[in-house]
């Protein structure tokens, strides 16, 4: 996974080797009660780098990302450089 492939700040991911600790713990725990764990894959692609669902889902600009939250910007990367709507980011397009 990457970092830049999340959709919000809040968004549950894998990009580095902090976060495989505790979602193992999760899984161990489920795994305990005889549950299954299960992971959806994604890539926000042009919905990148929007406010968290329960704070608007509006896209989020870099200026108001990192003043107002102090979480940083990221780029957004998809298929092409259309971006999903009016106000939103501009992704970077793919290329082979």
């Amino acid at each position: 996974m990457s970092e830049q492939g999340r959709i919000t700040h809040g968004c549950v991911g894998l990009w580095n080797d902090e976060q495989a600790e505790p979602l193992r713990r999760i899984a161990d725990l489920l795994h305990r009660f005889d549950y299954a764990a299960g992971v959806q894959l994604s890539h926000s692609g042009q919905k990148g780098l929007s406010e968290r669902p329960w704070e608007g889902a509006v896209p989020l600009s870099a200026s108001t990302s990192a003043v107002l939250r102090s979480e940083p910007a990221w780029t957004t990367i998809s298929v092409s450089a259309v971006p999903f709507d009016k106000g939103w980011p501009t992704p970077v397009e793919l290329t082979p």
